[in-house]
């Protein structure tokens, strides 16, 4: 992290945390970042398990932005509650020409900001089936989800989100879903990936 921490500097980064009622002259700043960011992986903005850039959701939140000489280039949205005592991440993303140690540069300035700010906790949000493996007596979802873990990354970057949250120590904690009989995880599945491929695109102007 040190070292992050230096390469940032010397590559011109620069770190701000941002309260909800001081982001109005930011917004147009991390509307073109997300812009940008959806336009260089050619998709839709998503909903339910992955945050979407919706202004109403953003503008209530904490906002840690880097910026690489003086230019906005990426940015992490916080969700936070009155009592303060954890984060959780919401919105993250970055420019494509932003430096490459910019995400880790800012998670690392952002975990040194919260604490200051006497929070106790941040959490990095989950690393989708990273847990999943294929044992003797294991069913046949585990099969599934073992292989889209190893073979899905042209669909969902698994093995690279769960490698960059592994760089900060986290405590992992499980999650699971659950479902009967031999049909109903291909319903609960089909209405996660529903919500989460939301119809609808919000994109803003910068």
């Amino acid at each position: 992290m040190r070292y992050t921490l230096k390469r940032g500097a010397r590559d011109g980064l620069t770190f701000e945390l941002i309260r909800p009622e001081r982001l109005g002259a930011e917004m147009e700043s991390i509307a073109a970042i997300s812009n940008e960011w959806l336009e260089a992986r050619m998709g839709d903005e998503k909903g339910f398990s992955v945050a979407g850039f919706e202004p109403r959701f953003i503008e209530r939140q904490w906002i840690a932005i880097v910026r690489q000489r003086d230019e906005a280039v990426a940015f992490v949205s916080l969700m936070t509650t009155d009592a303060r005592s954890k984060a959780s991440v919401g919105l993250m993303r970055r420019r494509p020409k932003a430096s490459p140690y910019a995400m880790e540069f800012l998670f690392t300035q952002l975990i040194l900001a919260l604490k200051s700010e006497g929070f106790e906790a941040l959490s990095l949000g989950v690393a989708p089936l990273s847990g999943v493996r294929r044992q003797p007596l294991s069913s046949r979802w585990h099969w599934v989800g073992a292989q889209i873990w190893k073979h899905g990354d042209r669909f969902y970057n698994f093995q690279g989100l769960r490698t960059f949250k592994g760089k900060f120590n986290p405590v992992w904690e499980p999650r699971y879903l659950a479902a009967s009989g031999t049909v109903g995880p291909f319903v609960a599945l089909a209405d996660a990936a529903a919500l989460i491929a939301k119809s609808t695109t919000v994109k803003i102007s910068a």
